[in-house]
């Protein structure tokens, strides 16, 4: 006895929706994953199959991965980073409202010596006239050697935390935020020499003020990418048409 057409109909459609029901079954499987954790999202997929056998071997597939803890310690080293270089510029004000970049006239040494007489107490007292004592006397000249010298000892060590950020971020695949930090290191590293050996041109501390900001907004730029930084993979296989 022949089966009527809407009876293979129906037989037919309960046979390709077992089908679709077998392939998206939970648990693991050939055809596509995904997973979603925390804030930051880890992607895996991978997509196969063909709609037709004319096309069996244009499957796609795709991954996309982050590297969190990766990622958070970037983060986390950039803006230690950021504070050290707002410390830095907080000082190379307090350095230029004092008048006390002609303190120090050679390089690398102050004075012909490696730690010359520094007054701290006076030169960091904030209560006071720019430049002057509370009772209105210029600030000694010791004060002045001392605010020159603390921003250029600072300077040591931007440079060098700085330094390994850069190679740091080009290590995790930000080739060019890492080489935008080196040259604008390098930049600060000449112009703020050359205010020292050449007493204080105008151009030289303009060129030092402007490289600290661009400083600052590389590294505000570079921590806002790593927050959304993923890596994307697409490959192609072969495969045999879904029977």
């Amino acid at each position: 006895m022949r089966a009527s057409p809407i009876a293979c109909s129906r037989r037919a459609g309960s046979l390709r929706r077992h089908r679709r029901m077998i392939r998206c079954s939970p648990g693991p499987t050939e055809d596509g994953s995904c997973a979603h954790s925390g804030s930051v999202v880890n992607t895996a997929a991978r997509i196969s199959g063909t709609e037709s056998p004319e096309k069996a071997g244009l499957p796609a597939s795709i991954s996309k991965s982050t590297q969190p803890n990766a990622q958070m310690s970037l983060r986390l080293s950039a803006a230690l980073a950021t504070l050290l270089l707002a410390i830095q510029i907080a000082l190379g004000g307090w350095v230029s409202t004092n008048y006390a970049v002609l303190a120090c006239s050679t390089f690398p040494q102050c004075q012909g010596n490696w730690w010359p007489v520094m007054d701290f107490a006076q030169a960091f007292s904030l209560w006071r006239p720019l430049g002057m004592t509370r009772d209105g006397r210029p600030i000694d000249f010791e004060a002045l050697t001392a605010i020159h010298y603390t921003h250029r000892l600072m300077a040591y060590l931007v440079l060098v935390l700085l330094g390994a950020l850069a190679w740091r971020w080009k290590r995790h695949g930000f080739m060019a935020a890492g080489r935008w930090l080196n040259v604008l290191l390098l930049w600060q590293l000449l112009t703020g020499v050359s205010n020292v050996l050449f007493d204080w041109p105008l151009m030289s501390a303009v060129a030092h003020t402007g490289g600290s900001a661009a400083l600052l907004l590389c590294l505000s730029w570079t921590w806002f990418t790593t927050r959304m930084s993923t890596t994307v993979t697409i490959s192609s296989t072969l495969t045999r048409p879904l029977s």
